[in-house]
């Protein structure tokens, strides 16, 4: 069953992150006046976090996973390593 608090949860990022994207043109090219090549540099700074956040992310669930079958348990379902699961 689609639990409502994680679906607005995943809602409310995307749709930050999209506005943030689509802004970003905007705000290099009006405000600081960069043209269309250099105003693509302004994406490495997200493209950079979003691959820190994703080894991070992958290397603290695999710490947690371990942990876990340290425990004992024998066996764990897919969504049990996930802080925001729709289960």
């Amino acid at each position: 069953m689609f639990s409502t608090f994680p679906g607005r949860f995943r809602i409310n990022n995307y749709s930050t992150l999209f506005a943030c994207s689509v802004d970003f043109v905007d705000l290099f090219s009006k405000v600081y006046g960069f043209g269309p090549g250099v105003g693509g540099l302004a994406y490495l700074g997200l493209g950079m976090g979003f691959f820190l956040a994703t080894v991070v992310g992958a290397k603290s669930a695999d710490q947690l996973y371990k942990r876990v079958c340290k425990r004992g348990v024998s066996a764990i379902d897919s969504h049990s390593h996930s802080p925001i699961s729709d289960g």
